[in-house]
């Protein structure tokens, strides 16, 4: 069956929602001492590493686990809503 119009709109949402996540990642920072939630940044470029004394080699990266948790949610809640709209027969 062909999806109804509020499922549309749930499909856009989401990957609307999905797509704004990539672009503004959860970043983290790391050196031999610690790692540091550097919180969320525009993709590019990666935050900078100025803070709490973090070595100034360290590299922010991407938080992917956290994004994937993230994405998980969404897909989740947003496949639910899906569902709930979905035209009943």
């Amino acid at each position: 069956s062909n999806m109804n119009k509020k499922q549309k709109y749930v499909l856009i949402i989401v990957s609307v929602v999905i797509f704004l996540m990539f672009l503004y990642p959860p970043f983290y920072a790391t050196d031999t001492r610690e790692t540091v939630s550097m919180g969320y940044h525009i993709i590019y470029p990666p935050p900078a590493l100025n803070l709490k004394g973090l070595v100034p080699y360290s590299v922010s990266m991407i938080n992917i686990s956290t994004l994937l948790t993230q994405w998980l949610g969404v897909l989740i809640i947003g496949g639910i809503t899906w569902l709930l709209v979905r035209d009943r027969k």
